[in-house]
């Protein structure tokens, strides 16, 4: 028993507890459902978006959306692409009438840095479909082509449905100067 008692020494026994801790707080944070990592994430609706072909400015690309509609009504689906270095603040026109007591956000900002519509298209409604996570859903793959954007830089592919636009999935793209063009200084 001395034997064992002298080789976890109280340093040793720290370093013990500390490992336990650690592996009981990821193992408590799985069951709850919480991820660490960066793996893409879907919605209840958006499965995947993907955007392919060539990043130079004015290259052909493809976007790929894979979507699962649980829902036994028409889902609208828009896609836009969305310049990320945008700097500046838009300046809100007033509205009319008499100014209100209370501030109140505009709970739709105009996309001030929006570049493209992409696509705007509805998914037919599920026959089957009812609460998500008790209908099957519907799987399907929309695939749209397009132009990058003449002027390099950040953007952002952002497909969403429109009436619920926390409804979102994003793919962040860079876009490169044309093949043979010199960089802005």
């Amino acid at each position: 028993m001395k034997i064992i008692a002298r080789a976890f020494r109280p340093s040793c026994r720290r370093s013990l507890a500390g490992a336990v801790l650690v592996s009981a707080l990821a193992l408590a944070l799985t069951g709850c459902g919480i991820r660490v990592g960066s793996e893409e994430q879907g919605t209840e609706l958006f499965k995947r978006l993907t955007v392919e072909g060539d990043f130079h400015a004015g290259g052909a690309l493809k976007l790929t959306l894979e979507y699962e509609q649980p829902y036994p009504v028409t889902v609208d689906v828009a896609c836009e692409l969305l310049f990320r270095d945008f700097k500046g603040t838009p300046t809100p026109l007033p509205s009319p009438g008499p100014a209100p007591t209370v501030p109140i956000p505009n709970p739709e900002p105009a996309p001030v840095n929006k570049v493209l519509d992409i696509l705007a298209q509805a998914l037919p409604r599920n026959e089957n479909g009812g609460p998500v996570g008790e209908a099957t859903p519907i799987a399907g793959t929309i695939e749209r082509e397009f132009a990058a954007p003449a002027v390099p830089g950040r953007y952002s592919v952002r497909c969403l449905t429109p009436r619920d636009r926390n409804n979102a999935i994003v793919e962040r793209i860079t876009i490169e100067p044309a093949a043979g063009a010199s960089p802005a200084n």
